[in-house]
């Protein structure tokens, strides 16, 4: 009888011990918890700048050029040309001018803030083969 008491002594104690003092306690919980959700929201900002900066390609065919405006719709998108934008016509250096409406177009933009597609880069014309 007295080691069953010994024995339900023991396990008592441990369950307490258990109970009582957990492997990690809950103040080191919290203090890792904001640490791991910072590093996390650097992670989505970080993200979310890359992914606004980064840009998007498009192609289709010129549905309108507005020469005064500086912008060229294909489809139901309309891009503006900044004068950062790489122009080309054929494979060779251009302007808006030469773009005309019914001929292909690719290229790529990226999103401002203010939500307006500013082209990066536009080629007009059919693309190169390579011979």
């Amino acid at each position: 009888m007295k080691e069953k008491t010994h024995v339900l002594s023991l396990f008592t104690l441990l369950i307490a011990g258990m109970i009582l003092f957990p492997a990690q306690s809950p103040s080191q919980e919290k203090k890792q918890a904001p640490a791991t959700e910072k590093r996390a929201e650097k992670a989505g900002d970080a993200n979310k700048a890359e992914n606004a900066n980064r840009a998007l390609p498009f192609r289709g065919k010129v549905d309108a050029v507005d020469k005064d405006a500086k912008t060229v719709k294909v489809g139901e998108r309309v891009f503006h040309v900044s004068a950062q934008t790489k122009i080309e016509k054929d494979g060779k250096a251009a302007t808006l001018a030469d773009a005309v409406v019914g001929e292909p177009v690719r290229g790529s933009a990226r999103k401002g803030d203010d939500g307006k597609m500013t082209l990066v880069s536009v080629s007009f014309g059919a693309k190169e083969t390579a011979n």
